[in-house]
């Protein structure tokens, strides 16, 4: 088994500089001056904060490149597909607002957000039947 890939602190730079093209955070890892697994590059988000800063960073200059790539489509047409750019948008970016956004009523009308979960949506509805019952119950 190899060593352990090192991490550098000029990656910070570089990982900046991949994103402006509109890349990957995980492509990254597979560039030839860093060669490193998807996990390598996780464990660096948690070890070293200036990596996570670089991210983050370049995390909004991929989302400006792809948003000018959209506005740009929006003016030759025939080049471009916006159904294609679109999907794109919305998977790479849901943590910038690129999601469909989805509405669910729960039978007892609790309104459920996406990261509710069905233990918290059972325990909700439970609590509104019983403060219903007792809203009755008091009126007998």
């Amino acid at each position: 088994m190899g060593r352990k890939p090192e991490y550098k602190p000029e990656f910070c730079e570089l990982l900046e500089t991949h994103f402006e093209t509109g890349k990957s955070f995980a492509s990254f890892g597979g560039t030839k001056e860093v060669s490193v697994s998807r996990k390598t590059l996780y464990e660096w988000l948690d070890k070293y904060p200036a990596f996570l800063e670089a991210k983050e960073r370049g995390e909004l200059k991929s989302l400006l490149w792809w948003e000018d790539m959209g506005i740009k489509g929006m003016f030759a047409p025939k080049e471009f597909s916006a159904n294609l750019w679109i999907f794109n948008m919305k998977n790479r970016f849901k943590a910038y607002g690129w999601a469909d956004q989805k509405e669910l009523i729960a039978p007892s009308g609790i309104e459920v957000k996406q990261t509710t979960t069905i233990a918290e949506l059972y325990s909700m509805d439970a609590a509104k039947r019983q403060k219903s019952k007792d809203a009755k119950d008091d009126i007998d």
